[in-house]
């Protein structure tokens, strides 16, 4: 039965904009005929028939007050449990003519469907949007757009189906919005980001909120804050700052913003902590003096010596040192690693300096310079250079480029070995071309925190 229904649901949101369907029988049998035929949901259909369940809408939609969650955790209708089932509406399809709508409400609710779900009206201007027209910023409402959005809405509610609104799924918010005109070089999600910490994006937004839910329905009497209609409000839409920055989107921020989220988070720092020695205790941050350098041979002035190459199921590699000269390495010599022919798995090529004696729970800095062929990833770590070869307690993955690039990770190990070593890995990936200099293995530096940051 669930099933029914979704998919009654799918083929009743595409029908209700006007589209039909051409089906096929299955595939025919020996000596079957095996003709096309047309199936046709005509769009504006809301005859009673066997698949007309439309009485099974609260009618009108909120007649039991405003959907709420229940104390086990359920949502409910006055005293009756709901399920939605809800298709979207998005772009101009928000705002149809009054004539369509009541065909349109009417077409849903015979499939049963009981929520809309209204979505990417911030993006463009009205007809394909809610924002005024012809206006540089984005900011206003367009009268039209919610004239007909309020009579739709009205004829959802009438049928018995509810309605969620979303406040920010696409708006490009501008420099004519009054806001930096950085905010320009963003991408127009990218720009949603900002309103998480950035006071003048931030109030555009409860504008915007204030603008559609205070906004009285003439066709209703109610304003969208007051209407139980309305069952979910989204706020911002597949969004969120910890993901923006675990992927990375913060780094690459104009430095206005950027600039403005680092004053806040170093005041809550304070606030939160009060001293360093206070952050440095409750972050495990452990800082040590840089000591001597762990790793021989780290210009290749004695070739290969120290280091091995290993190439394991068939796989086939050479590394040779070359004593070009390269800007970003002042003069280094450099080893570049040549794959071949792969065997079979990633690790089957690898390159590692043994005989490393190191301990648990104290700082340790690795840094390299490195670049590929094309861009790759491959993995660098502190292991056993024994049996059972297991890792020591770092390891790292590494994106290289096709430029020369400083790597460099501190880190602390969670156990020592007399007999451990620095391992460049998953070499065998693919077949191509590596080159590594200046690697250094030195006890110290500051655990707990990134390259760039200090308490």
């Amino acid at each position: 039965m669930r099933f029914w229904w979704l998919m009654l649901g799918t083929v009743a949101m595409s029908v209700s904009l006007g589209g039909w369907w051409t089906m096929q029988k299955a595939q025919p049998q020996s000596g079957e005929k095996g003709d096309l035929f047309p199936f046709v949901l005509p769009w504006d259909d809301a005859t009673p028939s066997v698949t007309n369940i439309s009485h099974w809408l609260h009618k009108p939609a909120g007649k039991f007050g405003h959907i709420r969650i229940g104390a086990d955790g359920h949502l409910y209708a006055g005293k009756q449990r709901i399920r939605f089932l809800g298709v979207n509406l998005c772009f101009g399809a928000c705002f149809p003519r009054k004539e369509d709508s009541e065909k349109i409400v009417a077409r849903m609710a015979k499939f049963g469907i009981n929520i809309v779900r209204f979505h990417h009206m911030d993006m463009q201007e009205f007809p394909n949007g809610i924002r005024r027209r012809g206006v540089p910023h984005t900011r206003d409402l367009d009268p039209e757009a919610l004239d007909r959005l309020d009579y739709l809405i009205a004829q959802l509610k009438r049928n018995g189906i509810y309605v969620n609104l979303n406040l920010l799924v696409s708006r490009p918010f501008n420099a004519a919005d009054g806001l930096p005109k950085e905010i320009e070089q963003l991408g127009w999600k990218e720009r949603h980001i900002v309103g998480f910490f950035y006071e003048p994006c931030l109030e555009l937004q409860k504008e915007y909120a204030r603008k559609l839910l205070t906004h009285r329905n003439p066709y209703t009497g109610l304003t969208y804050a007051e209407d139980p209609v309305v069952a979910f409000v989204e706020i911002n839409n597949e969004n969120g700052l910890v993901h923006a920055w675990l992927g990375g989107d913060i780094d690459q921020m104009p430095r206005v913003f950027q600039d403005d989220l680092q004053r806040q988070w170093n005041a809550w720092l304070k606030a939160r902590y009060g001293t360093t020695e206070k952050l440095c205790k409750a972050w495990g941050v452990k800082e040590e003096p840089l000591g001597n350098e762990m790793l021989r041979n780290t210009n290749f002035e004695a070739g290969l010596q120290g280091w091995v190459l290993e190439r394991h199921a068939g796989a086939e590699a050479t590394a040779e040192v070359v004593a070009e000269p390269i800007p970003e390495l002042k003069g280094l010599r450099f080893v570049r690693i040549n794959v071949t022919k792969l065997g079979q798995a990633g690790w089957h090529v690898q390159f590692h300096q043994p005989n490393l004696k190191v301990q648990p729970d104290r700082p340790y800095t690795l840094s390299f310079w490195a670049r590929a062929e094309r861009p790759c990833t491959i993995s660098v770590g502190i292991s056993q250079a024994h049996e059972p070869w297991q890792n020591l307690g770092f390891s790292a993955e590494v994106k290289l480029t096709q430029e020369w690039r400083e790597y460099r990770f501190t880190f602390t190990l969670n156990k020592g070995d007399d007999n451990a070593r620095v391992i460049f890995t998953n070499l065998g990936a693919q077949t191509t071309t590596y080159w590594f200099a200046a690697p250094s293995l030195r006890p110290g530096g500051i655990v707990g925190l990134a390259a760039n940051e200090a308490p």
